[in-house]
């Protein structure tokens, strides 16, 4: 079956989602409660929160350090004061652009308990939930973090069609909390992410806008804030590490001003020709149309995302083969593509060793179909190619 797409000649493709202007102000409004005796406020991040944020991090690295640790970068620096300037600079430079709703869970005193994140996948306008939040946070307290970031996004301007929330099938602790909130298991992806410095598999919890998220309960307050004395200690501290990230970034403008942008390689291999990074279309060695593609390269998850809409089995095991070598080029640690049930996409890359992981969510222009996602971890050997798709071994673009 063929899908149509909202394109026209010479346009680059179908229009990607992003959060609109009153969805990013939505997003950044302060939210506060009381438990107990201690003030709490979910609110955007700010570079003051540097120094608190360093505290419960080394205080609680052997629980945060597996899920949001890197095996190649040392905790103690990896959690420093310039760190958190870098992080926060990125994080508004992506609230703005619609991509990202970053949140902060902090007391009345300024101390950081837990960060709270959606990532707006452009594609398929879906928010993933990225969670952490302190051992000293109460019951309570957590769940009403939990519960008021998600009202907050599910209930933007800017229809979000979902939250998917990604959580390590060694990491147990998540799923009650999400099964409350009314997520459902959707998918379990293959070495998504390293996990305690282990690539593992990782359980995609989903949890569509058509959900009635429960509200959270009403227990808005005035929260005191930090005093004058923590204000200027941590304007004292953040100083340093705020002009470290100025210079490094602008170092960065400069070099991209002579450096050309990175790309998806062209591939042209077995026959076939892929598009560069983003939306195209795929062309036979004659030049003929094969279909369209959608292929991003996320270096975050090292995964290598994939949607196509092609035209014939041929063609489809011919991008299949390719795809492999496309990974192999960028480094990609592995393939997801997503794919519609019975389709020529599915018989082909169930040829190279893809495996079904699960429901997915298509592309904002094909989510009138349901789809699949079938992913590969390539640390696996490549399969022998078939008689119908054979491999020439042939030299590849620098």
């Amino acid at each position: 079956m063929a899908m149509t797409h909202d394109t026209h000649p010479g346009s680059s493709g179908p229009k990607d989602f992003t959060l609109d202007s009153a969805s990013t102000r939505a997003a950044s409004v302060h939210t506060t409660g009381r438990f107990g005796n201690h003030d709490l406020v979910l609110r955007p991040p700010q570079l003051l929160d540097g120094p608190g944020w360093r505290h419960t991090c080394l205080r609680e690295a052997d629980r945060l350090k597996p899920s949001i640790g890197a095996a190649d970068v040392d905790w103690e620096k990896s959690v420093s004061l310039t760190s958190w300037a870098d992080k926060v600079t990125a994080q508004r430079a992506a609230a703005r652009a619609g991509r990202l709703v970053p949140l902060v869970l902090a007391n009345g005193g300024g101390d950081v308990l837990g960060e709270i994140s959606f990532a707006v996948d452009p594609r398929t306008g879906v928010a993933e939930l990225s969670i952490w939040l302190s051992a000293n946070t109460s019951a309570p307290a957590r769940a009403w973090a939990w519960r008021t970031a998600l009202t907050r996004v599910v209930g933007l301007p800017a229809a979000v069609r979902g939250v998917v929330a990604p959580v390590a099938v060694t990491n147990t602790g998540p799923g009650r909390m999400l099964t409350e909130l009314g997520f459902t298991r959707r998918a379990t992806t293959r070495q998504l992410r390293p996990y305690d410095g282990v690539p593992t598999d990782h359980d995609i919890w989903w949890l569509p806008r058509t959900t009635p998220a429960e509200a959270a309960p009403d227990l808005a307050r005035q929260v005191t804030g930090r005093s004058w004395a923590t204000t200027l200690r941590s304007c004292a501290l953040m100083m340093l590490p705020c002009a470290r990230v100025a210079v490094r970034r602008g170092r960065r403008v400069l070099r991209r001003s002579t450096t050309p942008s990175a790309q998806l390689p062209h591939a042209h291999d077995h026959g076939v020709r892929l598009p560069h990074d983003g939306f195209g279309t795929v062309t036979m060695d004659d030049g003929s149309p094969a279909g369209v593609a959608d292929i991003r390269h996320d270096h975050g998850t090292s995964t290598l995302e994939v949607w196509t809409d092609l035209k014939n089995l041929d063609g489809a095991q011919r991008v299949a083969q390719t795809l492999l070598d496309v990974a192999d080029t960028t480094g990609a640690r592995r393939l997801a593509w997503s794919v519609r049930p019975g389709s020529v996409e599915q018989v082909a890359a169930a040829a190279v060793g893809f495996a079904p992981e699960g429901q997915t969510s298509p592309p904002v222009w094909a989510c009138d179909v349901p789809h699949e996602l079938w992913g590969r971890a390539q640390n696996q050997a490549h399969p022998i190619p078939t008689v119908t798709n054979p491999a020439k071994p042939q030299p590849k673009e620098p």
